[in-house]
């Protein structure tokens, strides 16, 4: 799975240090999501057993951004009944100021965590009578913590937390500790009294806690609806006023019904929104099919020449379902219940189990500088009571400027006749397509195409070679791709195989010894037990086996366009992307090419 979000709630606020206690994601976060367009239900929750906290920063309503940043992540645990996380507020930076005293009073108690995992189980529950499945990320990791104004986890539960540790880390004088300790015991007390009413009233409970699940699950579906169509405002109203989910869909459906019968009789109007930009509208201009009384949008507010648009970060939620996700054969990507400005790559990511492994830089204005640790660190024994030289670490740094992709898509003039939806998606799915192409030929072979910059993976320095498996593949040579990497003291836990189909249906029927009926791919779909994946990209004999996530892939600024009249009413749509690339650990690779002997 990719990405999604899960809410939870506020526990506890310091205003000596403008601290807060969130608990991030609770042990029991399972919860019903309902298809929006569909209404099939279904439950979704993370396994926080083998989850991984790597936020660091606070941000609001999941753009992350240097203008969103709210808060700094100082601390987390992982405990018995959830992950906790500690965020520190500042009294000099306006929103975080703000945001701090909204969580202190009550207008918000939530957070919503953003989480990935390419792993999961389903198994299969009965609510009410009706069995649904239910999605079990495993080995998810929490990249991303957000402010927002609804939790989506009922069972995080409001409790003092560091509370120990606090006592730790600060002088306490008697009267303190006493007046602490007799603050506990009443708490204590208090659970224990309460405790004692759910057990006489278990039933009562659990039906008032099934039918709170009920409603909240079903007040962020609205809420989530509401950003999707640029109604935000309007599923705040009707969450409010407790309405239903039914009455929602109703009232978006005359809502859009009202706006089309606006554009049609006002005719131009000034760009209100992103969700008023219409490339489709933009070309049938340029071709002369419509006037320029007939868009909906302020034109020059996205072009950067006379032939030449900026698509905004919007363009493209429209082809993508966030309620139904971007669900697979491999189930690479869950549902995305917020976008962000990358949904081009995000889209080739879904379709490229390369571009998918790689570390992803979005939205990036200048060249960016990474750090990579190229330290060898051993074990080594010391005697009790000696002292050992120190180590060397090694680091470098890897720099990654942007580079122009350039791809083409054909129209032809009776194309321009289609709906503005259809026109677009045409293109939408052929520049997902093309650009994917060129990503993967960039990442194998091409590079930047410039000296002392990325050459590919193939013509990069210090990456071990395995070269001829493909003329006589055996399972010892194959072997050797891993033992490549130990060799250079690089985990391959998290390797994988890639190469085109054709060698891959090969390997399907190289059998590991003569006469035995075991192949070199195991019925699982490995290769030495090392998944393995195809990638058209890859030419005939060449192999890559390596982790992927040891290369960089960076996108700078948006989608560009431009189309080019020509001959016998065809017409060249232009497209370009701002992308770069880099290696941060040669040692995680390992290529095959058949070479000339």
């Amino acid at each position: 799975m990719k990405d999604f979000k899960l809410s939870a709630k506020a526990l506890s606020h310091d205003d000596e240090k403008l601290e807060i206690c969130f608990m991030a994601l609770s042990k029991d976060n399972k919860h019903e999501r309902t298809d929006f367009f569909s209404d099939e239900k279904y439950f979704l929750s993370i396994d926080i057993s083998s989850a991984k906290f790597n936020a660091t920063t606070l941000y609001l309503d999941h753009e992350p951004s240097f203008e969103n940043a709210i808060g700094k992540i100082t601390q987390t645990k992982h405990e018995q009944d959830g992950i906790k996380c500690k965020v520190q507020f500042f009294k000099d930076v306006e929103q975080s100021y703000q945001a701090y005293l909204k969580f202190k009073n009550g207008l918000s108690d939530s957070v919503s965590v953003g989480a990935r995992a390419d792993d999961y189980e389903v198994i299969t529950e009965v609510s009410n009578g009706v069995e649904l499945e239910h999605i079990i990320l495993k080995n998810a990791e929490i990249y991303e913590l957000s402010a927002v104004w609804l939790g989506a986890d009922p069972n995080a539960k409001t409790i003092n937390q560091f509370k120990k540790e606090t006592r730790m880390n600060k002088k306490l004088n008697d009267e303190d500790i006493k007046k602490d300790d007799e603050l506990e015991k009443d708490e204590e007390e208090l659970e224990q009294e309460e405790d004692k009413e759910l057990e006489e009233d278990e039933d009562k409970k659990e039906l008032k806690s099934k039918k709170l699940s009920a409603r909240l699950a079903e007040q962020q579906e609205i809420a989530r609806a509401g950003a999707l169509f640029g109604k935000s405002e309007l599923a705040s109203e009707f969450i409010a006023k407790g309405k239903s989910l039914a009455e929602f869909k109703d009232e978006l459906l005359l809502s859009q019904q009202r706006e089309i019968k606006t554009f049609s009789t006002k005719g131009a109007r000034n760009c209100m929104s992103d969700s008023n930009f219409s490339l489709a509208q933009a070309l049938k201009l340029q071709a002369g099919v419509i006037k320029s009384s007939d868009l909906r949008f302020n034109l020059s507010e996205y072009q950067k020449t006379n032939t030449m648009l900026e698509l905004p970060k919007s363009f493209g939620h429209q082809f993508a379902n966030p309620f139904n996700g971007y669900l697979n054969d491999n189930l690479k990507g869950a549902t995305h219940d917020e976008f962000r400005a990358d949904l081009l790559v995000e889209q080739m990511r879904i379709e490229s189990d390369i571009l998918n492994k790689c570390r992803m830089f979005a939205g990036l204005t200048n060249e960016i500088v990474i750090p990579k640790d190229l330290s060898t660190l051993t074990a080594e024994k010391v005697a009790y009571g000696t002292e050992q030289a120190s180590q060397n670490l090694d680091f470098d740094v890897l720099k990654i400027s942007p580079v122009t992709l350039r791809i083409t898509v054909k129209l032809t003039h009776q194309m321009l006749y289609m709906s503005d939806f259809d026109l677009e998606s045409i293109v939408w799915r052929e520049s997902v397509r093309a650009f994917k192409a060129k990503f993967e030929n960039m990442a194998l072979y091409e590079g930047y195409g410039e000296v002392g910059k990325f050459v590919g993976l193939f013509a990069t320095n210090g990456i071990a070679r395995n070269d001829n498996y493909m003329k006589a593949p055996t399972f010892a040579k194959t072997l050797d791709f891993e033992n490549a990497l130990i060799s250079a003291n690089y985990d391959p836990s998290n390797t994988e195989f890639y190469a085109n189909k054709t060698d891959i249906n090969i390997l399907r029927t190289t059998e590991k010894s003569a006469n035995t009926g075991i192949y070199l791919i195991d019925k699982d779909n490995t290769l030495a037990g090392n998944k393995i994946s195809h990638c058209q990209t890859l030419k005939k004999g060449d192999m890559v086996f390596g982790d992927f996530s040891n290369l960089a892939l960076a996108t700078f600024g948006n989608l560009r366009m431009s189309m080019l009249p020509q001959p016998a009413g065809l017409y060249i749509l232009e497209a370009f992307y701002d992308v770069g690339m880099g290696v941060l650990n040669e040692k995680a690779f390992c290529l095959a090419q058949n070479t000339a002997i």
